[in-house]
């Protein structure tokens, strides 16, 4: 949305491991923070059958080690990271844009026939990009591994 900010308050965030969770609410009992993981804090799926099993959830997951899939207020995104060239390409219903590493558009074109001017909300995609680089500039963290389903840096 025209002029919102994206941002993070703090450093390292809690993220619910959704193929590991029972929603039995303990981590809302223990969590320092407001509100509980399972509720409010972003929910990664190990695989596509598991994300697509929970579609009433938003969710993430990674079908390859280089690209992230997810769903943000039931509506469905994907982000891929080309290391070669530094980009991202960002994709949802609307429309596919080419952005650099400092988020400044390259390139984009409209997958429906969105007539004039029109106005794209990129929270999702910082949203997205955020939790994407925190995961794969972790490579080794169990966690990032687990995930992307490898050891070591992108391939």
């Amino acid at each position: 949305v025209a002029g919102e900010e994206f941002v993070l308050n703090k450093l390292d965030q809690i993220a619910n491991l959704a193929d590991f969770c029972n929603e039995c609410g303990d981590c809302d009992t223990y969590c320092p923070e407001h509100g509980g993981p399972f509720i409010e804090k972003p929910r990664f799926f190990f695989s596509e059958t598991s994300y697509r099993k929970f579609a009433k959830y938003d969710g993430f997951y990674f079908p390859m080690p280089d690209s992230m899939i997810g769903r943000i207020r039931q509506r469905e995104y994907m982000l891929l990271y080309d290391e070669r060239k530094n980009q991202y390409l960002w994709r949802s219903d609307d429309a596919e844009f080419l952005l650099d590493s400092e988020n400044r558009f390259v390139a984009g074109i409209a997958l429906r026939g969105l007539p004039g001017e029109v106005e794209f909300d990129m929270t999702p995609f910082y949203i997205m990009r955020t939790l994407f680089d925190g995961i794969r500039n972790n490579p080794d963290d169990y966690t990032s591994v687990m995930l992307r389903g490898q050891s070591g840096g992108i391939a």
